[in-house]
């Protein structure tokens, strides 16, 4: 449940991996290749962490505790074939892709003081074809075909035992295991024509296409009882949904190049039509729309160098078949799913100004930035929560989220010092309702932020820099009292150091502080060096690097939004010494 953490991959990943990778390429006459690609990899990675989440609700606080040991072993095949053409007036590019992964999950999970074993299985098959042509015809005005065609299947299947939840999920009877089946096979065509005018006052796009969807969603949750015997959770823990969304669509844009004032608008308006149905659960509906998505651009150029920028975007958006199923699916050992409303409409509106300075001559630049983004969607979530598990159904109610921002950041450079100085603040706030309990609360998330950096060469020789970045997150709501927040401030140095033509040093370090009102301070202190010698007449490269040089094993992380607070502490693979050699046949 708490998947990875926010620090760069070769810091936290435990794995031990292979790859196979055949390349050919093939130029049957002087503008034409042929492509192919064959990569197989094979994984094995583990993954241990302890978790704490708290859900604030008025006079409770909901605590989820877990102890975790996962292990997860994918396996992947992709292949490629590709033709393309590439002439001054004539563009063509054929692709398939086919990928295959089996991946297997085993986990081993404490929670709350119980022990639970998970295993999880997928198998995805996944196949498309890209078609993309593009001729110029002697009026420069430019012709384009596109069509994309997906089939993909991906069945999932989990298995969570002993019995998890009796209470919940058999009767309070004991049972042996609970077992989880979902498939979502899909295919999915994407094609359009358009048609380019280039101009000197105005530059005209022209599109228009049409899209298919169709899709099944197959599921059950089952009960393996004691004896052997199985049967489903309940009337409402199977799936057997169809869906088809088909869309008609055209896009006009266009682009005004002018000196002192530039516009850019794109008008794209689209006919959907969704149909979906499950006859368990007498389930047949669909629905219609029109709909028209304008996205404009200005800028206007106040100086030679400065100019302000104003955006506005309409955005007009539909549910998946995610939205609408309408038996339970457990989406971890903890979480069920359903749905008892009419599929998710949102209506997005956002705009944004921005003033931007630049002085070329001495190196100076700052911009300020204000933004606002207004949702509203037709539905909303509810929320069930106990010690133990948390059930959510979509319940058709008005859903509204309001979220304002504003930034600034500046830059100069010292000609004295070869210095480059740089600073920058952010501020953002949204507010939103959930309903957890059947308690409607109204949050409002504030995220603040601070950044300065400097970038020195002191010589050809030598060159350092540094950043820091200071993060202040608050949330807080009418409905329950006090607020919760935590603060982050994160530190990167590096030093780059070339004694010679021929032979690099570098050494780098991240420090991570974390301030939190829920338990003590976080501190985490990185240190890497990487020396690299070129032998030129060889043409090889000697390098060795050495990461997280002070040896830490353990590392956590935090995440707050609406008045959920999440701390995971993660094992990390600690001090690696990597020698290789690189080197050009």
């Amino acid at each position: 449940t708490a998947g990875d953490p926010d620090l760069p991959r070769n810091r936290y990943l435990f794995n031990r991996s292979g790859l196979l990778n055949l390349n050919n390429l093939v130029k049957p006459a002087k503008d034409v290749q042929l492509r192919a690609n064959i990569s197989y990899l094979m994984d094995n990675q583990r993954q241990d962490y302890r978790r704490l989440s708290e859900v604030y609700l008025p006079g409770d606080t909901i605590r989820y505790t877990e102890l975790q040991h996962n292990k997860r072993r994918p396996d992947i095949l992709h292949s490629q074939l590709a033709v393309n053409v590439n002439k001054d007036k004539y563009f063509l590019n054929e692709s398939l892709t086919t990928d295959y992964g089996r991946n297997t999950d085993y986990s081993a999970l404490i929670s709350n003081g119980t022990p639970v074993n998970q295993f999880f299985k997928d198998n995805l098959l996944d196949l498309s074809n890209e078609f993309n042509l593009m001729q110029t015809f002697k009026t420069n005005n430019i012709i384009e075909v596109y069509s994309y065609i997906n089939r993909t299947a991906e069945p999932e299947d989990r298995v969570i035992s002993p019995g998890l939840n009796p209470d919940i999920f058999n009767h309070n009877a004991p049972y042996a295991q609970l077992v989880q089946n979902v498939n979502v096979p899909s295919w999915f065509t994407n094609n359009y024509l358009t048609y380019r005018i280039p101009g000197q006052y105005v530059t005209q796009s022209y599109k228009t296409g049409f899209s298919l969807q169709s899709q099944q969603l197959r599921s059950d949750l089952d009960i393996t009882q004691l004896n052997n015997t199985y049967n489903l959770v309940s009337d409402s823990a199977v799936n057997n949904l169809n869906w088809q969304r088909r869309k008609v669509y055209t896009e006009a844009d266009y682009d005004i190049p002018g000196k002192i004032l530039k516009l850019n608008a794109s008008l794209p308006l689209s006919l959907l039509h969704i149909g979906y149905n499950d006859a368990y659960y007498q389930l047949d509906k669909s629905l219609t729309r029109l709909y028209f998505d304008p996205r404009l651009l200005l800028k206007y150029q106040s100086g030679i160098e400065n100019y302000f920028t104003l955006s506005y975007n309409l955005r007009h958006s539909i549910g998946s078949i995610q939205d609408i199923y309408n038996g339970y699916i457990l989406t971890n050992y903890r979480t069920l799913y359903a749905n008892n409303a009419d599929l998710t409409e949102r209506k997005t509106q956002s705009a944004f100004l921005a003033f931007n300075y630049h002085k070329a001559i001495t190196l100076f630049f700052f911009s300020l930035n204000a933004g606002y983004t207004h949702q509203d969607a037709n539905n909303i979530t509810s929320s069930v929560l106990t010690n133990n598990i948390q059930q959510r159904i979509v319940l058709p109610f008005d859903n509204n989220i309001n979220s304002w921002s504003a930034s600034a950041y500046i830059s100069k450079y010292s000609f004295g010092l070869r210095t480059t100085f740089s600073a920058g603040a952010s501020y953002q706030t949204t507010r939103l309702n959930q309903i957890q309990n059947n308690i409607v609360l109204p949050y409002n998330t504030i995220s603040t932020s601070f950044n300065a950096g400097a970038e020195t060469k002191l010589n050809y020789k030598l060159t350092v820099s540094y950043h820091a970045n200071y993060a202040l997150t608050t949330s807080r709501s009418s409905a329950v009292p006090g607020s919760a927040e935590f603060q982050r401030l994160i530190q990167k140095a590096d030093l780059s150091y070339n004694p010679a033509s021929n032979f690099f040093v570098d050494l780098s370090a991240d420090h991570y502080y974390t301030h939190q009102q829920q338990a003590g301070d976080l501190k985490y202190f990185f240190t890497d060096a990487t020396l690299r010698y070129r032998f030129k007449k060889l043409k090889a490269d000697v390098e060795l690097s050495a990461q997280n040089l002070f040896n830490v094993k353990e590392y956590s992380a935090l995440y707050l939004s609406a008045n959920v607070f999440t701390s995971s502490t993660y094992t990390i693979p600690g001090r690696i010494v990597l020698a290789k050699v690189m080197f050009n046949l």
